[in-house]
């Protein structure tokens, strides 16, 4: 998937309140960092241990079956194999944060969820408001701003402990479907 620069661009043109979670700390490093959403997600940290059911559904998507029965597949665990070369993996993940913030949600820096509003300090990530533009390449121009905008940024507090809270924080989601 590649970047459509006009419609990114176009969207920090909008009128409406933009809450923006950007992917790359420094474009295109697939490195953890302060000012944007990437982290590493260790299969065996967030996947180990989930129900047969969710297990399959991983083995699934993750082996890219072509079984046309996989709702009756999902009654079991996967084939051994097949689940630890999976639990051996690791996954991108970018905006994660974003999908906790849109539901008042934050990650706390040991990687529990937390309403928003009781996290304060606690948080490993926040959203800061910023003066932004983008050019008709997609490239952007941000700082930090004092006042409100209308346009609110990603910011990673401890971007050393983001990855692991992040991980965290989606096993404890996972765990909790049945």
């Amino acid at each position: 998937m590649r970047l459509d620069a006009a419609a990114y661009a176009a969207m920090f043109d909008l009128p409406c309140p933009l809450f923006w979670f950007p992917c790359w700390h420094t474009t295109e490093q697939r490195q953890s960092g302060p000012d944007g959403s990437f982290y590493w997600l260790p299969h065996r940290e967030a996947l180990a241990g989930l129900s047969a059911g969710l297990a399959n559904y991983f083995a699934y998507l993750f082996d890219k079956s072509a079984n046309p029965k996989w709702l009756r597949a999902m009654t079991t665990m996967p084939p051994e194999p097949l689940w630890q070369t999976i639990l051996s993996g690791k996954r991108g993940m970018w905006s994660t944060a974003s999908q906790f913030a849109a539901a008042a949600l934050v990650v706390t820096k040991d990687g529990e969820i937390a309403p928003a509003r009781d996290a304060d300090d606690a948080a490993v990530f926040r959203r800061v408001p910023v003066q932004v533009s983008c050019a008709d390449d997609g490239r952007t121009t941000w700082t930090r701003s004092e006042q409100e905008t209308g346009r609110w940024m990603l910011s990673i507090t401890d971007a050393a402990r983001y990855p692991a809270a992040m991980t965290r924080a989606v096993s404890e989601l996972f765990h909790a479907l049945r």
